[in-house]
Parts: structure tokens; sequence; C-alpha cells
């Protein structure tokens, strides 16, 4: 049986860099091994149904002029809940900065928001990028909702 809340969503790392790849040396980490990488990140819920949701404190590269544009990446796991436990291991038990153990694939995801040329837009783009993760991660939890082919 599939039940509705088997599937849980865990989000492992996400970091923003000012361009589309996901390896550019220019970056900054918002979660690192599932906790946030400092107090302007919050993570709401992680690994306990089929979306996980985080927010950030929307920002620019500095030196960027140019660039308007943020590039978020994330790494995020799916876990079998009947199978297995999801949960991450709590944050102030560890060191932020620990190996995670992998217990399965990891699919990884990027949305890009482009910023408004007006300034009084620009702060609302890290509010957009949340909800884009939100519902993406929602989206990709519902798939247990299939009928199972096996």
């Amino acid at each position: 049986m599939c039940g509705p809340h088997r599937f849980k969503v865990v989000i492992s790392n996400c970091w923003a860099t000012p361009s589309p790849y996901s390896t550019d040396k220019k970056r900054w980490s918002l979660i690192i091994n599932s906790c946030p990488s400092d107090n302007t990140v919050t993570i709401f819920d992680n690994a306990k149904d089929s979306r996980s949701t985080f927010k950030f404190n929307s920002f620019r590269f500095q030196r960027l002029d140019k660039v308007s544009t943020v590039w978020l990446h994330c790494d995020v796991q799916l876990c079998d809940g009947e199978k297995l436990y999801c949960q991450p291991i709590p944050c102030t038990a560890r060191s932020v900065h620990s190996d995670p153990e992998l217990s399965g694939g990891i699919l990884t995801t990027e949305f890009h928001v482009r910023g408004e040329l007006s300034s009084s837009y620009r702060h609302l783009s890290g509010v957009y990028l949340c909800a884009m993760c939100i519902a993406f991660v929602s989206i990709l939890g519902n798939f247990n909702n299939l009928p199972r082919l096996l």
C-alpha cells in the first residue's frame, strides 16, 4: 500500500550562484547537510512529508553589477518512509560540515529567478524563489498518488 505520506522529500544541500551552473566557484551556501548555513536561512519543514520548505533573505552577488540573476541549486533526496528512517540528524547534535550518510540517489533541481530592473521589486525575488521551491517539491512529492505498476 502506498500511503499519502509514504515518500518524504529531504533537502540535503542548497546553494546560489550567479550563473546557471551548479559547479560555479562563485557560490553562496544556504543549506548544508540539511542544516541552515547561517541565521539568514530558516528551514520550516524537511523530511516530514512530500514537501520541504525553507526561506532565506534575498541577496545579490557583490562585484557583479551587471548580474541581476541568482540561480538556486539544491540536492534533494526522496526517501521511502515505510522502509527507511528519513529524518536528518538534528542540526544542534552535529556539525553543519559533517558528511551525510546517503541511502539513495540525489535528485538535483535548479530554479531560475530573474531580477526586476526596478529596485522596488528586487526584494521580492527571494519570496518568489521560495514559492517556486515549495511548488516544485510539492509536485515531486505528489507522484506517490499515481497507480502502482508492480
